[in-house]
C-alpha cells in the first residue's frame, strides 16, 4: 500500500481548551440523569444551516460557522479567527455589506475536534456537530457603516456556503479571558464581552462592580450570530443571593434589567440550558447602566401628530424591580423621508434613547392600563400594584369579548391578558379588492407567538396566517370574495402570563399594486454547463402585468439566455444561465432586478434570497439578503472507495485503525491527493478523529488512519466520513482544489485497550518555582511489547512557565517518575488539573494512547 506523508500533529489527540478559557462542571457518566435531549435537534439544525445537502459521493462545498470575535467595532480593523467546514486553500471570501471588507491572512489550520469532557451513555450516540477548521482573517469596517448584523460567505470550485453573521458595534468591546475556573472581572461599564461556550458543561462567569445605584441592562447576542444554544443567565449579589435567573428556552434573546446598589459587586454566569458546548457557540454579552424599554403602545407613531405613547420596561415608572409603564406625549416628525427617529424618554434613572417607528397609518391603542394613574400627567408613572393590575386585567378581558371596528388603513396595538384569549376586529371589505393584514409581536418587542384568521360574512374562514418569514409573527394578503363585514381574529398560540410586554400590533391596509422577487441564495454552475435560476414573484394589490428581469453581476463567460421576464399573471420563471467552456472558475454575488407597470406607474425592485445565519430573527427581512452567490464549479476527476465498504472492523480502544482505500482516477488525472476528515460526521465524536493524509501522484491505494480514544464504549459502532481533495487547473490555468466524498463510511467497533496509564495518588502540592515528581505506572497488553513515552501536556496559559522532559519506559519497564518543573510565576498559584499522556507507536508511527489527570495545588 502507498501512503504519503501524514501532516505532523494530525494523528495526535486534540489539545484540550486551555483551562483559563472556561469555567466548567463535570460531564455526565452512565447512570446519571442527563439533561433534556435537544442535542440531536440542534445538530440537525446547525447542519442544515451551514452544510449544503448532497449525496454520499457528491462534491463537498465549503460551509461557514463563525467569526471569533463575532463582533467588530465600526471604523476599525480587527483581526479574527474564522471557523468553517471543508475549506480548501483556494476559497473566495465575500462580505454582503460594501462598508465591510474581509481579508483572509492564511490557510486553514488543523481540525478543532471538541475537547473533553464528553457525554457518555445514551447521549454518546447523538449526531455530531460539524468539526471546524480556522483561518486568520481581518475585518476592515468603514466609519460610515451602520451598527447591526451583516453577512459573509465563502465559495470555491465545489460550490458555496450559506451565509454567516457578523455584528458591527459602536460600543466598547472586549474579549473573554479567564484563568481556569475563575470568573473574569469586567472593570468598567458599559462594556460588551465576546466569548464562547466551547465545551460541554462550560459555565462562563463574570464579576463587576456597580459605581451607581439604579438599573443595569443585559443583552445577549448568540442565536442572532448563528450560535445554536439556548442561554441561561444568572446574576448574584455580593452575598451570593440569586437576583436574576433567566432561562431563554425559546431563544428570544430579550434584554433584561435588574437593580443594583452603588459600590456593590455582582457575579453573572452564562451557560446553555442543557450545558451543551461547541467551538461555534460564540456570543456577545453587553452590560450597560439604565433601564431597557421593552415595547410601546402604540408600537409606532403616526406621522406629524402628537402621539400619547405608553412605554414598558423594568422600573421605568417607580424604580421597582418589575415591569412598569409610563405614558408620555411625543411629537412624531412629519418628514416623509423618515421611517423612525430617536426619542429621549425621561425616566427616574435619567434619559433613555428609544427608537420610535413612524407610520402613515392611524395608530390606535386599546389598553386598560395596569397603570391608569399615568394618564393624569405627561411622564408621570404611578406605582403599579397587584390590585390595579388584576382590576385592569379583568376589565380588559371583559372588553375583549366585544368585536372592535377597524378603519382601513389603520393599526391597533393591544395586550393579550390571558391564555386562549382571542381579540376580534370588524373589517368592512369590498368584493374583489385586495387586503393585507400584518400582525406583529416579536418585531415590536412583544413576547407573544401570534396567529390570525379572517372570517367572511358567513362566518367561514377565508384566510389564515401564522409564522411568517422565519419569525413567530404573521402576515397575509387575500382577495375578498364577497362584500360585507369580515372578522379578523387575533390570538396567541403559545403560553403567556399576561405581562405588560405581551402586546401585538395589528395593521390592516389596501396594498398598492406591486411585486417582490425571490431568488435562491446559492447557485452552482459547472464550467461549460448550464443551470436554471428560478425567480419567483409575489404579486400584491392585484398587479398582474409582466415583469421584465435583468441579471446583474454575472462573471465573464456566463450569459443569461432566453426571454428574461415573468409573463403577465404568472408568478415564476426560470432564467437559463450558460457558462462558456473556457470560463474561469470563480464565484460572484449576483442579483436580479424586475420592472413592471402598475397602472400609470412603474415598479422597479431587486430580488432577495432567504439567508442562513440568524437563528432568532425579529422580522422577515432579518433572514434575507439582496444577492445570490453564483459559484462556478468543476467535477472532481477521482473517486474514493473504502475497501469492504461499511463492514465494521474490530479495533482496540486507544489505538489507530488503518482503513484501506482504493483511488479511482478519471479523465487522465494523476496528480497529488489529500484525504481529509469531513466536517459533518455521523455520531458524537468523543475525541475520535482522523488526520490530513497526502498521497503522491498516481497513487491508487492508500490507508487512512483513524484514532479511537481509550474511553470509547464497546456498545456502539464508530464511523468516520472522509473526502478527497485534488488540484486541477481550470480553463484559465488557475489551480483549483476539487473535493469528492468517499463512497462509504469507515466503520469500527471497539475492543479492550492495549495500554493503560495509572497515577497512584492524583493530588499534589507544590510551590511555584519548585519541581516535583509524579509517579506513573503503565499496563500493556501482550500485543503491545513496545516502549512507552510519558509526557506532560502543558496548559497553554502556562507554556514557558512549566516544563517536563518526556519519560521513556522500555518494553520491560512499567514504572517511573515524571519530573515537572516550574518557574516562579504568580499565575501558577492555586489549583491546576494537568493532563499526562502515555504514547506507544505501532510500526514506529501509529499512536496507541492512554492518559490520566493529576490535580496540583501550587502554594507559597
Amino acid at each position: 500500500m502507498t501512503i504519503g506523508d501524514v501532516i505532523p500533529r494530525a494523528c495526535q489527540r486534540p489539545q484540550p481548551k486551555p483551562m483559563h478559557q472556561n469555567s466548567r462542571g463535570r460531564a455526565f457518566v452512565p447512570g446519571e440523569r442527563a439533561p433534556r435531549l435537544r442535542w440531536a435537534v440542534a445538530a440537525i439544525v446547525m447542519g442544515l444551516l451551514t452544510l449544503p445537502v448532497q449525496s454520499a459521493s457528491a462534491q463537498k462545498p465549503p460551509g461557514l460557522g463563525y467569526s471569533f470575535p463575532p463582533v467588530v467595532e465600526i471604523g476599525k480593523t480587527t483581526e479574527v479567527k474564522l471557523g468553517g467546514f471543508d475549506w480548501t486553500p483556494d476559497c473566495e471570501w465575500f462580505s454582503h455589506d460594501e462598508h465591510v471588507q474581509l481579508a483572509v491572512l492564511g490557510l486553514p489550520g488543523d481540525y478543532h475536534v471538541p475537547p473533553p469532557p464528553y457525554w457518555f451513555g445514551p447521549r454518546a450516540s447523538n449526531p455530531a456537530m460539524p468539526i471546524p477548521r480556522e483561518v486568520d482573517a481581518r475585518w476592515n469596517v468603514a466609519a460610515t457603516a451602520t451598527p447591526g448584523l451583516v453577512r459573509w460567505q465563502v465559495a470555491n470550485a465545489n460550490g458555496s456556503s450559506g451565509t454567516a453573521m457578523l455584528l458591527l458595534s459602536q460600543d466598547r468591546e472586549c474579549l473573554e479571558s479567564r484563568s481556569r475556573d475563575f470568573p473574569q472581572r469586567l472593570l468598567e461599564l458599559p462594556i460588551a464581552v465576546s466569548g464562547r461556550l466551547s465545551r460541554l458543561t462550560e459555565v462562563d462567569r463574570y464579576v463587576f462592580r456597580s459605581d451607581r445605584q439604579g438599573l443595569i441592562t443585559v443583552e445577549l447576542w448568540a442565536r442572532r450570530l448563528g450560535s445554536d444554544f439556548l442561554p441561561t443567565i444568572q446574576v448574584r449579589d455580593h452575598a451570593g443571593s440569586l437576583i436574576v435567573d433567566v432561562a431563554d428556552s425559546q431563544g428570544l434573546e430579550v434584554p433584561f434589567s435588574f437593580p443594583v446598589e452603588a459600590g456593590e459587586e455582582y457575579a453573572l454566569s452564562l451557560h446553555d440550558v442543557d450545558f451543551r458546548g461547541d467551538r461555534a457557540y460564540v456570543y456577545r454579552l453587553a452590560l450597560r447602566y439604565g433601564p431597557n424599554v421593552d415595547c410601546m403602545l402604540p408600537a409606532a407613531g403616526q406621522r406629524g401628530i402628537v402621539q400619547s405613547i405608553e412605554f414598558v420596561g423594568v422600573g421605568i415608572a417607580t424604580r421597582a424591580n418589575r415591569l412598569e409603564s409610563i405614558r408620555q406625549d411625543v411629537q412624531i416628525p412629519a418628514d416623509p423621508s423618515r421611517d423612525q427617529f430617536l426619542y429621549a424618554l425621561q425616566t427616574p434613572f435619567g434619559s433613555v434613547s428609544v427608537t420610535i417607528p413612524i407610520s402613515d397609518f392611524v395608530e390606535n391603542r386599546l389598553t386598560t392600563g395596569p397603570n391608569p394613574s399615568a394618564e393624569r400627567a405627561e411622564g408621570a408613572g404611578a406605582e403599579v400594584t397587584s390590585v390595579t393590575v388584576a382590576a385592569a386585567r379583568e376589565q380588559a378581558i371583559r372588553e375583549s369579548a366585544q368585536p372592535i371596528p377597524m378603519q382601513i388603513p389603520s393599526a391597533m396595538t393591544r395586550r393579550l391578558w390571558r391564555p386562549h384569549e382571542e381579540h376580534r376586529y370588524q373589517l368592512t371589505l369590498e368584493k374583489d379588492q385586495y387586503y393585507s393584514v400584518d400582525l406583529q409581536s416579536r418585531a415590536i418587542g412583544g413576547r407573544l407567538d401570534v396567529a390570525l384568521r379572517i372570517l367572511g360574512p358567513d362566518g367561514q374562514t377565508v384566510a389564515e396566517g401564522d409564522d411568517s418569514g422565519g419569525t413567530t409573527d404573521a402576515q397575509l394578503e387575500f382577495r375578498a370574495a364577497n362584500s360585507g363585514l369580515h372578522t379578523c381574529i387575533v390570538r396567541s398560540v403559545g403560553a403567556h402570563r399576561g405581562d405588560l410586554d405581551e402586546i401585538y400590533r395589528l395593521a390592516v391596509a389596501r396594498p398598492q399594486p406591486d411585486f417582490a422577487l425571490t431568488i435562491p441564495q446559492q447557485l452552482n454552475l459547472s464550467v461549460g454547463g448550464q443551470v436554471e435560476l428560478p425567480v419567483q414573484a409575489s404579486r400584491s394589490g392585484g398587479i398582474d402585468s409582466e415583469i421584465m428581469l435583468t441579471v446583474v453581476g454575472l462573471p465573464e463567460g456566463v450569459t443569461a439566455e432566453g426571454e428574461l421576464k415573468i409573463a403577465a399573471g404568472k408568478t415564476e420563471t426560470k432564467v437559463l444561465l450558460k457558462a462558456a467552456a473556457d470560463s474561469a472558475v470563480v464565484a460572484r454575488p449576483i442579483s436580479v432586478r424586475g420592472t413592471a407597470a402598475a397602472g400609470e406607474q412603474v415598479r422597479d425592485h431587486g430580488g432577495s434570497a432567504g439567508a442562513a445565519g440568524n437563528l432568532s430573527p425579529r422580522r422577515p427581512g432579518d433572514s434575507r439578503v439582496a444577492r445570490s452567490m453564483l459559484a462556478m464549479t468543476m467535477p472532481a476527476p477521482f473517486e474514493i472507495h473504502v475497501v469492504d465498504r461499511e463492514r465494521q472492523h474490530d479495533v482496540h480502544r486507544g489505538t489507530t485503525f488503518l482503513a484501506e482505500l482504493e483511488i479511482e482516477r478519471k479523465a487522465g488525472f494523476q496528480g497529488e491527493l489529500r484525504l481529509e476528515m469531513s466536517a459533518q460526521q455521523d455520531r458524537y465524536r468523543q475525541g475520535t478523529r482522523g488526520p490530513i493524509v497526502l498521497l503522491p501522484p498516481g497513487a491508487d491505494k492508500a490507508v487512512y488512519p483513524c484514532f479511537l480514544p481509550e474511553w470509547l464504549g464497546t456498545d456502539l459502532t464508530r464511523r468516520i466520513v472522509i473526502h478527497g481533495v485534488g488540484i486541477v487547473n481550470d480553463p484559465r490555468g488557475t489551480p483549483r482544489h476539487l473535493t469528492r466524498a468517499a463512497g462509504s463510511r469507515i466503520t469500527m467497533i471497539m475492543e479492550g485497550a492495549l495500554l493503560k496509564l495509572n497515577i497512584p495518588g492524583t493530588e499534589f502540592i507544590a510551590a511555584p518555582g519548585a519541581a516535583f515528581e509524579v509517579p506513573v505506572i503503565v499496563a500493556r497488553s501482550a500485543k503491545l511489547p513496545l516502549p512507552v513515552t510519558i509526557a506532560l501536556d502543558v496548559p497553554e496559559e502556562l507554556r514557558g512557565s512549566m516544563r517536563a522532559d518526556p519519560l521513556e519506559l522500555g518494553p520491560g519497564e512499567d514504572r517511573g517518575n515524571l519530573r515537572i518543573a516550574t518557574s516562579d510565576d504568580p499565575r501558577l498559584e492555586g489549583p491546576w488539573s494537568l493532563r499526562i499522556v502515555a504514547t506507544a507507536l505501532q510500526d514506529g508511527r501509529w499512536p496507541v494512547v492512554s492518559e490520566s489527570a493529576v490535580s496540583v495545588n501550587y502554594q507559597r
